[in-house]
């Protein structure tokens, strides 16, 4: 059975790419049955919310830099704007929910 998930989406203003983001990862999980918190945050806050410990992952349309001295995985959130690769991320976070 697969846990539950929280989810750090992260973009540069932290409003209308990550709600993008963030909708189309709920979608995905919720066809494979799988329950996620998921919050967003703007990339600057980025590092402290990961400090908090409390994420199984980010997804980020701004790159990784900000989660350089974290051990959380941090997946591109490109995918989910372009259409190009989306279900490769979506089966890694599948993936990370089965562990």
């Amino acid at each position: 059975m697969a846990k539950r998930l929280e989810i750090l989406v992260v973009c540069g203003n932290g409003a209308v790419t990550s709600t993008v983001v963030l909708n189309k990862i709920k979608d995905a999980l919720q066809k494979e049955g799988i329950q996620a918190k998921i919050t967003q945050k703007r990339v600057a806050e980025g590092a402290q919310a990961l400090e908090s410990k409390k994420f199984d992952l980010a997804v980020s349309t701004a790159g990784q830099n900000f989660a350089q001295d974290s051990d959380i995985p941090v997946l591109n959130g490109v995918p989910f704007l372009t259409g190009v690769g989306q279900e490769s991320v979506i089966s890694q976070i599948v993936e990370l929910a089965n562990d």
